[in-house]
């Protein structure tokens, strides 16, 4: 027979009021007491929850006795994080610090990239500078912060994207002298597959015309809400070319680093999210061939969020990629979970540093990797000049090794 709670309390209270009384008085000081432990420890835990880079960063400064007090926010390991976001690598950093017999700290930051992120970089290290605090001067490439003892000067140096695509003519980067012509790998015993993904089309008309020329399958990634986003998306596809959508996410470093118009953000509800996959989708003005996301190192380790963008994208296609633009990514997995996808994930990033023998060099670097990875392999580029110099000269290459470049979507599982 099932005992009524409520007349069990009634019959307690009859019986017992002092008993009672006394119970709940301690279990309020009780519940005061966790309350008040949890005040004194919930500061430390946040104070405590900075990035593992961020952590290592302070570490490795406080070894290197470079006067950097404790206190201090890692402002250098910020800054590299918001490079990484707009997919700059370390070959085309190069960093110094000079500090005054006063304490004073200058750091400074030679960075080479695209004229087409140019704006958006100095506007994305303007707003983290600004935010922390510091005063700021801008000009068309440089800018410099300053805050107490700590300066921080950024210089940028633009590579231009729409002239030469020959290989031998192909426009380079401040480290062009360091790196000679690669070896390409060893033929393959057996054939061995290879799709290639370049991103961030719709800049440029011209480097997509470019691009199409290419004679081998490999597939572009369109951004939305572009000038040439429609453009480039459809003479892609009435050139046979597979055709994604390079889908907007934000990164670690937002609100600093801003994804793009059409970005999901960590703190859109469901329903805006399913808005913004219509809009981004239906700006390319085709039907894709598939997504994968633009920088989202924030959104694609969340579980939730890349589950409620690939459920709101299932009425546009049933192609995923993974960009990976995170080690600590769930973007893949998510996708295999969720059902009705066909998944890919990239494994090697072709020109994040945009010297041309470093680019074929990846590209082989891709080769090698496919070996060992069931034959086959999917690397990301970007619609850049000396990207598609360095494929048109290292693809005939490869092919006449046994390696085939294959339509994106048909590695996709």
């Amino acid at each position: 027979m099932a005992i009524d709670p409520q007349n069990n309390k009634e019959k307690e209270e009859k019986n017992n009021n002092k008993t009672v009384s006394s119970y709940i008085k301690n279990k309020q000081i009780f519940i005061g007491l966790v309350l008040v432990a949890l005040a004194s420890v919930i500061p430390l835990v946040f104070m405590k929850s900075g990035s593992n880079e961020q952590s290592k960063v302070v570490n490795s400064t406080v070894a290197d006795n470079t006067s950097i007090s404790q206190k201090e926010e890692d402002i250098d390991g910020f800054i590299r994080l918001i490079l990484y976001d707009h997919e700059i690598g370390r070959t085309n950093i190069e960093e110094s610090i000079s500090i005054s017999n006063k304490g004073e700290r200058h750091a400074f930051f030679n960075v080479s990239c695209g004229t087409n992120m140019h704006a958006n970089l100095i506007s994305s290290m303007n707003a983290f500078f600004k935010n922390k605090g510091y005063s700021t001067t801008v000009s068309d490439n440089s800018i410099t912060a300053l805050k107490d003892k700590y300066q921080y000067t950024i210089n940028i140096v633009s590579y231009k994207e729409e002239q030469k695509q020959d290989y031998n003519h192909a426009e380079s980067n401040i480290n062009d002298q360091k790196f000679q012509e690669p070896i390409p790998p060893a033929p393959a015993e057996t054939t061995i597959n290879i799709g290639i993904l370049l991103d961030d089309g719709g800049h440029s008309l011209e480097l997509a015309k470019d691009f199409i020329k290419i004679r081998y399958p490999v597939a572009i990634a369109v951004l939305p809400h572009l000038k040439y986003t429609k453009d480039v998306a459809k003479i892609s596809k009435a050139a046979g070319k597979t055709v994604f959508l390079h889908f907007p996410m934000a990164p670690k470093s937002y609100p600093n680093t801003d994804p793009g118009k059409g970005g999901i953000l960590p703190t859109m509800p469901n329903i805006i999210i399913s808005g913004i996959v219509k809009e981004n989708f239906e700006d390319l003005g085709i039907k894709v061939d598939g997504f994968n996301n633009h920088m989202g190192s924030a959104i694609t380790e969340d579980p939730v969020k890349m589950e409620q963008i690939l459920n709101a994208s299932k009425e546009y296609t049933n192609a995923f990629i993974d960009s990976r633009t995170t080690a600590q990514t769930v973007a893949y997995k998510v996708c295999t979970e969720i059902g009705g996808y066909k998944c890919g994930e990239n494994r090697v990033f072709l020109d994040n540093d945009n010297n041309i023998n470093m680019i074929i060099g990846k590209i082989y670097e891709a080769a090698e990797k496919a070996k060992k990875n069931g034959g086959h392999i999917i690397a990301i580029g970007h619609v850049k000049a000396n990207t598609i110099a360095a494929l048109n000269k290292a693809l005939p290459i490869l092919e006449e090794r046994n390696y085939r470049i294959v339509p994106l979507t048909s590695l996709l599982q």
